[in-house]
């Protein structure tokens, strides 16, 4: 039986401990769950500080 190790995986056991994931949703979507980022955070940054995204 094969694994599925996914990118990240094969780049933590490579890296150790010097490597890291960020993760950000970019715009709204009620259908996921996902809903408008927090003022100051990194999905706020990158388009409703700037109002390049429509919040819906």
């Amino acid at each position: 039986m094969s694994a599925w190790w996914p990118a990240g995986a094969h780049l933590e056991e490579t890296l150790g401990p010097r490597y890291a994931v960020i993760d950000s949703a970019v715009g709204v979507s009620d259908e996921n769950g996902i809903g408008r980022p927090e003022d100051g955070s990194i999905g706020w940054l990158g388009g409703f500080a700037t109002g390049s995204l429509v919040d819906n």
